[in-house]
């Protein structure tokens, strides 16, 4: 398909005008989550709109709703007249019958995605060919900026030229902003792993390596894991049990995590949930956990080998065997006992060296934790803020 080269000048012009203003609303614990998810899982093999999609679907539920809160009537008016750019697509004017609910805002983002890479693909593959188009000036753009900052600039690229080759689409039933957003998710999606495939990463170029830097810890590893029986299991390759059979009362101790024989088992919302996992190894304790955790525990546990997240097919390179200290965090396992498989529950996992030490909870105030500490303390005991006293943070 031939690029006009008015659309691309009028694209290129808004990206120019208007990246920085977008970039800043974009919140930067997102753009490292999307960054960190974009170049450690593998892509579905797909290209032109259905890659876009897919690549879309596959993202944290919950940063989809971070870039849409952020994003949401804060777009540019870019107009780009259809005629022009897309001559007879023949849309049809209506997404789903009119008496079914609106949908929660990120199915609203995934349906109006959908509808436009399904019905007027010419739109997905434009974008796709103007952000290719753009790639060079992106690179120059991100030298000497942060993972964040280049992150942010990237996506807001994405989105402003979505947006403007979604100008007109509300006139046949679907939300424009609402795609614009989902189409310049899936489009950066794509363009980070195609830059980090090339290995395009901008910004101070590493000396020459040496045998110290062979032993620092390798970047934290994201993935999708299934739970099987709402439980996620982290073992060494000569861990006998599967992760249903730790029965709900081990995890009274702390409500989330239970240390076994060379791994741990992590307690799930859902029973059968595909949930985001980061991985990571570090040299000494971690600072203070992020305020987005609803439940963050310490545990010890001991391996002779490097260790896996069953069903995933990542592992955790270690230095050694031996004991190892665990902070293990998760939010959204509410949302996961309420509303199952789709509820993008995340869990964060970091090891490092340390000898066996009581197991400590850091955070503790999802309902799920605390029907399970209570099984093990009984009913608790009210306090002047009016919750439970295991559902408060622990200092």
């Amino acid at each position: 398909m031939m690029l006009p080269q008015a659309v691309f000048f009028a694209c290129a012009t808004a990206v120019d005008v208007h990246r920085d203003a977008v970039a800043a609303l974009i919140p930067r614990n997102a753009t490292t989550t999307l960054w960190q998810f974009a170049t450690t899982t593998k892509p579905i093999v797909n290209g032109g709109p259905g890659g876009v999609f897919s690549a879309l679907e596959q993202l944290p539920a919950t940063v989809v709703e971070e870039v849409q809160a952020a994003l949401s009537g804060r777009l540019p008016d870019v107009q780009v007249p259809p005629s022009v750019v897309f001559g007879h697509e023949a849309l049809p004017s209506w997404l789903g019958p009119t008496e079914l609910p609106r949908r929660a805002s990120e199915d609203s983002v995934l349906a109006s995605t959908r509808y436009v890479c399904e019905v007027a693909p010419q739109r997905v593959q434009i974008l796709l060919q103007i952000v290719q188009a753009l790639m060079p000036q992106l690179v120059r753009d991100a030298q000497g900026r942060s993972d964040e900052d280049r992150s942010a600039r990237h996506l807001a690229v994405a989105v402003i030229v979505a947006s403007a080759l979604s100008w007109g689409i509300r006139a046949y039933g679907i939300d424009s902003e609402q795609a614009a957003i989902g189409l310049g998710l899936g489009v950066w999606v794509v363009l980070a792993r195609v830059m980090a495939r090339l290995a395009v990463r901008v910004g101070p170029v590493a000396e020459s390596p040496s045998p110290a830097h062979d032993k620092r810890p390798a970047p934290p590893t994201m993935v999708s894991v299934p739970a099987t029986g709402s439980r996620i299991l982290l073992c060494d390759f000569g861990t006998p049990d599967p992760p249903d059979a730790t029965p709900d009362a081990a995890f009274a101790a702390n409500g989330l995590v239970v240390a076994i024989a060379g791994g741990l088992v992590i307690r799930s919302g859902s029973s059968r949930t595909r949930a985001l996992v980061t991985l990571s190894v570090v040299n000494a304790e971690p600072e203070a956990p992020h305020a987005k955790w609803q439940e963050v525990v310490d545990v010890s546990f001991t391996t002779a080998t490097d260790v896996s997240l069953v069903g995933s097919g990542a592992t955790l390179s270690l230095p050694g065997h031996g004991d190892y200290r665990a902070r293990v965090h998760a939010r959204r396992r509410d949302v996961g006992v309420e509303e199952g498989d789709n509820a993008g529950e995340e869990y964060e996992i970091v090891v490092w060296p340390a000898p066996e030490a009581p197991e400590r909870v850091l955070v503790a105030t999802d309902r799920l934790g605390h029907r399970l500490r209570r099984a093990r303390a009984g009913p608790s005991r009210p306090t002047r803020s009016g919750l439970p006293s295991d559902r408060r943070p622990v200092p």
